[in-house]
């Protein structure tokens, strides 16, 4: 102990008559930047569709879990049986364990027969449990049901949906078109979805240049349905390059958009430190 003693005591002093002088440095210093931007995740839980000449009552879903705290979009179509009385505002939903769902976008109009669609969302919750939807269109007699569900996480919870549209095309052929009501941000998702009715044969659409195409399926002989979706775009055209291009007669089509929303980027900015440092 005492050698130590000695040798700190002499260190000491040797730095002590040191000619040359303790120097302090000031130094500025930038930090990184990094913004943490959010996405969304989406992710299908179902794609399926009842039996054709369905009749009176609600179609039900396989049973699936949500993603935790996510927002539930479920797209529900339908086609009447035997009246032209149908529309996507005929339309309601349920679930088996009791969640609370928002109309987001319903067709409200069936060039040539009566069919239609909406869409719907509900929150998920923290723990979300097993459960099944329910699309029915009451007193309507359905020839056929078609339901397509998916979850979001990354979304903006204070705003999740925006830009909602609805429109027609005349005889369900060829170009057609609709205008979101908002913009979309490049990050948002954006829903096409169209539905017409068929007489004969078994026709496909063609999505827009821009957008994936999620589903395109017919009910043979009566619907033909079709949801297309794209990120990444600022535009607020919703279109389809064909509404029918294959083989059957189409006898109008009625169309819609939707955005889900991007939860804001967060985090972030540049910091100035002025650090002391001695030599």
């Amino acid at each position: 102990m005492k050698k130590l003693t000695s040798f700190l005591v002499a260190s000491w002093l040797a730095l002590a008559q040191l000619s040359t002088p303790v120097v302090v440095v000031t130094g500025v210093f930038a930090l990184s930047t990094q913004t943490a931007e959010a996405q969304l995740t989406r992710t299908n839980r179902i794609s399926s569709a009842s039996a054709d000449t369905f009749g009176t009552g609600a179609y039900t879903s396989a049973s699936f879990t949500p993603t935790p705290n996510s927002l539930v979009v479920v797209t529900c179509f339908g086609i009447d049986e035997t009246a032209d009385v149908m529309e996507g505002t005929t339309l309601t939903a349920t679930d088996s364990v009791g969640s609370t769902f928002t109309s987001e976008v319903a067709t409200n109009s069936s060039p040539g027969w009566g069919y239609g669609h909406r869409q719907w969302t509900t929150l998920a919750g923290s723990s979300p449990a097993a459960r099944t939807v329910s699309c029915d269109a009451g007193a309507t007699n359905v020839h056929a049901y078609r339901m397509w569900i998916d979850d979001f996480t990354g979304f903006d919870t204070g705003d999740p949906t925006d830009g909602a549209v609805v429109g027609t095309d005349a005889d369900g052929n060829g170009a057609a078109s609709v205008t979101l009501a908002e913009a979309p941000a490049a990050g948002d998702f954006v829903y096409g979805v169209a539905s017409t009715g068929i007489s004969g044969g078994s026709p496909s659409m063609t999505q827009g240049a821009t957008f994936t195409e999620r589903l395109d399926v017919t009910s043979a002989g009566w619907a033909n349905w079709h949801i297309e979706s794209v990120t990444g775009v600022t535009s607020t055209t919703v279109d389809w390059v064909d509404l029918n291009a294959g083989a059957g007669t189409n006898l109008g089509g009625t169309l819609s958009g939707l955005i889900i929303r991007v939860a804001s980027g967060g985090g972030g900015g540049t910091g100035i430190i002025k650090k002391r440092r001695s030599h």
